[in-house]
């Protein structure tokens, strides 16, 4: 309401100036303020995610490694220059550092989150179908052995450790992976 009358009476100056045949010298429009930079909206999104309390110490390191790769890997300057291809090339470029599918499909959405950060619309800058190729990927089905499997592995393992491991991977069902995360402090009182 206040911007609404200080127009008009601005406008009313300008009425009564033409009547006496004055001009009234216009102020020099502002100056927009320059665009961000992609650079500048990584940063503010990296400390925005510092500063939630929800967010782990790993969800910021992951945002920072998609930010840090994508303009590495881009030549996009500013949030409107980024291209499909520029999302592709980079896609390619985790490919060939040897992230696996699921794993491209995962720092893929949460690209697409900082995209929208930044003020785009994701859909517009990646077709549906690049899209839906880059979130797929193949689910691996885990090996399952039976128990006469795992007890010729236990029979034939080359010492007591070993025997000890297989059984306790058959027995609590936990994955590679997981086993070798597994310290002494982890069994304690088993």
């Amino acid at each position: 309401l206040a911007r609404f009358r200080s127009e008009e009476k601005k406008q009313n100056a300008r009425l009564t100036a033409d009547d006496a045949g004055m001009e009234i010298a216009e102020p020099e429009p502002e100056t927009q303020a320059k665009p961000k930079t992609l650079r500048q909206y990584a940063a503010e999104f990296i400390r925005m995610h510092k500063s939630l309390p929800h967010r782990s110490d790993d969800s910021v390191r992951v945002y920072t490694q998609i930010t840090t790769a994508f303009l590495a890997q881009s030549k996009a300057g500013y949030p409107d220059d980024v291209t499909q291809a520029d999302v592709i090339g980079w896609y390619g470029w985790m490919k060939d550092k040897g992230y696996s599918d699921r794993t491209r499909s995962n720092l893929y959405q949460s690209l697409r989150g900082w995209l929208r950060y930044c003020g785009l619309d994701p859909s517009k800058v990646i077709d549906r179908g690049t899209h839906t190729l880059m979130l797929k990927y193949t689910k691996r089905t885990p090996n399952m052995y039976d128990a006469e499997t795992v007890a010729k592995l236990i029979e034939h393992a080359n010492d007591p450790d070993e025997a000890l491991l297989w059984n306790l991977a058959y027995k609590t069902g936990l994955r590679e992976s997981e086993l070798r995360m597994l310290t002494r402090h982890d069994l304690h009182g088993l």
